[in-house]
């Protein structure tokens, strides 16, 4: 999980893909009555969570070293990682020095020519080398927002400072809101090739990278995704994902990402659980974009359809609609199938996701209706091969039952 604990930044990236969080606020912090509100339901997780401490700038709040020793004092957090862009006092790198076996800071970077003057540059990497020196493990982070990125220079970083593993990403704009700054989709072709590259050198120098934001597959041609796999396997198993984590604001607001900040916000008291929270985000967001449209090539991609890629950030999505969600999506296939509207079932299925037990127990009840036996039997087996409830075996089992299974008798 991320936690915001200010919307106040000491930086200025050309990129910034939370300015609408950051304008829209006053300069608000997380309070210690709400930071003993958050404690309370990390404290009810079944396995330890890693905490991301982001902001704006962490270095910024008040309370930060009260926040870190509650967190590292929790047995419910197994790692904390406090990101910064390391505009800040250096005296504050004291504030951390207590919790190292359990934290790491990290610097999301910029090339030199994007920090407003020298000085800042210069603070940064002051602070990374104090930080370094002071025993506390870094790792750095690195945005490519334009095609005339300085990769040799984000690779001299990595070497000097002892990087095993580069955080990358792809900037992207919150939903609505246009920023011509940033790469468009539309050029992803004319850059695939020097990341690629970039991803080359890393690779020489026994840097990983991990895809910080995602990718659609089509990003990169099927020839350099067949280097990616072998330089770079890691990355390319997350191209076409999204992640499933979720942000808590200072006024422990919850929302999906910086991308989708001003669709479906709730606050944290609205759910019993972390679980709950996670859940919500997973069915408004996981379930419901399976099928992207994306772009106009999504209608034709086979990996559109066989739900291997997402198309995009949901940033992108030209009709992003959260209220046709993954509940209401089932809950018409449901109404279809009692009005015996069986013609367009098979668009609403592949809405959701195919290795859910929901899609395959309602594909079971489509094929049976549609007098497609061998079929239903199919996702009816599957369905209880992957099914996480008695109530949804059950219901398998009944079209099992309907169909009278005559292979069974045979074996």
């Amino acid at each position: 999980m991320n936690l915001i604990v200010i919307d106040k930044c000491s930086n200025s990236c050309p990129y910034c893909f939370a300015q609408h969080e950051m304008k829209s606020k006053a300069n608000r912090q997380l309070s210690k009555n709400d930071i003993k509100t958050l404690l309370s339901y990390i404290e009810k997780v079944e396995k330890p969570q890693a905490v991301n401490v982001i902001g704006g700038e962490p270095f910024l709040y008040n309370d930060l070293a009260y926040l870190l020793n509650l967190l590292y004092d929790s047995e419910k957090v197994k790692s904390i990682t406090v990101f910064t862009g390391g505009i800040f006092n250096s005296n504050k790198l004291e504030t951390l020095r207590p919790f190292t076996s359990k934290i790491t800071l990290l610097f999301n970077l910029n090339q030199k020519s994007d920090y407003k003057n020298d000085s800042q540059y210069e603070l940064v990497h002051k602070n990374i080398c104090l930080a370094n020196s002071s025993g506390i493990p870094i790792s750095i982070g690195y945005n490519i927002y334009n095609e005339s990125f300085n990769k040799d220079e984000i690779i001299d970083y990595c070497y000097k400072y002892g990087i095993e593993i580069l955080r990358l990403a792809v900037a992207k704009p919150p939903i609505g809101i246009k920023n011509d700054i940033i790469i468009s989709p539309g050029v992803y072709k004319n850059i695939s090739g020097k990341i690629l590259d970039f991803l080359e050198d890393l690779t020489k120098m026994e840097i990983k990278a991990e895809l910080d934001c995602m990718l659609p597959k089509c990003f990169f041609t099927d020839l350099q995704l067949a280097r990616l796999a072998q330089i770079q396997p890691s990355m390319i198993s997350a191209l076409g994902k999204c992640g499933g984590s979720f942000d808590i604001d200072a006024d422990l607001s919850v929302f999906r990402c910086f991308a989708t900040s001003t669709h479906l916000k709730k606050k944290l008291t609205d759910f019993e659980s972390i679980k709950e929270v996670s859940d919500y985000f997973t069915r408004y967001f996981d379930r419901t974009f399976k099928q992207p449209d994306i772009f106009k090539e999504c209608a034709d991609c086979e990996y559109a359809h066989n739900q291997t890629c997402q198309g995009d950030c949901l940033s992108y999505y030209k009709h992003f609609n959260p209220k046709d969600s993954y509940d209401t999506i089932v809950d018409r296939i449901h109404s279809m199938l009692s009005n015996k509207e069986l013609g367009l079932i098979p668009k609403e299925l592949i809405k959701l996701p195919m290795k859910h037990s929901s899609h395959t127990l309602l594909a079971s009840y489509y094929y049976y209706y549609s007098r497609n036996e061998r079929k239903a039997l199919h996702f009816a087996r599957k369905t209880i091969n992957m099914a996480t409830t008695d109530e949804v075996v059950s219901s398998a089992k009944e079209i099992i039952q309907l169909i009278s299974d005559k292979n069974c008798s045979k074996i």
